[in-house]
């Protein structure tokens, strides 16, 4: 039995998550309106603003808000919270009134800013635009345009989840030198380090309805599966006990950060060597 989510139960739960996490409720609004912009469009918004959500250390977000001050804005904790950040370019909305341009550092999921933005362009009955990495978003009062097309953007991000954070262990020299057991702890390790499944949770569920990222999905769960698997037949596993244990591999690393997110980071890591013996050890 499947169910699909209504634009405004989309936009309660969102609201509700991002609230969860710590969001002031001004922020969290934000977050519920700008999921619901982009799904309006079948564009995958509820999906990404909760693997955003998710990413946020729960309580700390502070540390993600821009220091307008700077050229470009930038963030103590490193990467831009798209929401925060497009809820501050919201209240700058005279000045980009005026044809002023805000340069930003790196910011989470850019796609979450556009569709913030989005709101201050209906706001405003005008039209705003951001950019970033060869992409154009161009927010109207009711609707948007994307240069290099939607399916570019797509694309784009398809792209990103299958070489970024998948092939990036897969196929590292480095990782293939090293002797199985010491390879699948190596692996691990930069899964974790990395949070290299931090798209994980979205790209999933938008492979539930989106044919592009089903196929992207498949494509990943292969790579993955793949990997294990020649590790594990190294280490003497074969037929159904090396298919079981290759599954089990990709499914715990696969889910384990967004499953348990109240274990700490430190704990987790603690654990990789443990749980590497567990799984490949024999009898």
């Amino acid at each position: 039995m499947s169910y699909r989510l209504t634009l405004a139960e989309a936009e309660s739960y969102l609201r509700k998550a991002a609230r969860a996490r710590g969001l002031d409720w001004g922020i969290a609004e934000e977050a519920g309106k700008a999921a619901r912009w982009l799904a309006a469009f079948d564009l995958p918004g509820p999906e990404t603003m909760l693997a955003h959500l998710q990413q946020l250390p729960a309580g700390e977000y502070r540390q993600f808000i821009p220091d307008c001050s700077l050229e470009p804005w930038q963030a103590p904790g490193g990467l831009l919270c798209p929401v925060i950040a497009g809820a501050a370019l919201a209240d700058r909305s005279m000045q980009m009134l005026d044809r002023h341009c805000f340069r930003l550092a790196a910011t989470a999921y850019p796609l979450l800013l556009a569709a913030t933005v989005g709101q201050a362009a209906r706001c405003h009955r005008t039209v705003f635009t951001t950019a970033w990495a060869g992409v154009r978003v161009s927010c109207f009062e009711n609707g948007l345009s994307i240069e290099g097309n939607r399916d570019d953007l797509l694309r784009q991000l398809l792209s990103h989840w299958t070489h970024e954070l998948t092939e990036v262990v897969t196929e590292n020299p480095d990782l293939l030198a090293l002797e199985p057991k010491s390879r699948l702890i190596k692996a691990m390790e930069m899964v974790h380090d990395y949070e290299l499944t931090r798209y994980e949770m979205a790209i999933r569920q938008w492979a539930l309805r989106d044919k592009g990222a089903a196929r992207a999905a498949k494509k990943v769960n292969r790579i993955r599966l793949d990997f294990f698997r020649s590790a594990l037949s190294e280490l003497g596993f074969a037929s159904d006990d090396l298919e079981m244990r290759a599954m089990l591999f990709v499914c715990y690393h696969s889910w384990e950060a967004p499953m348990f997110p109240e274990i700490p980071r430190k704990r987790r890591r603690e654990l990789i060597a443990e749980r590497i013996e567990l799984l490949t050890s024999k009898g």
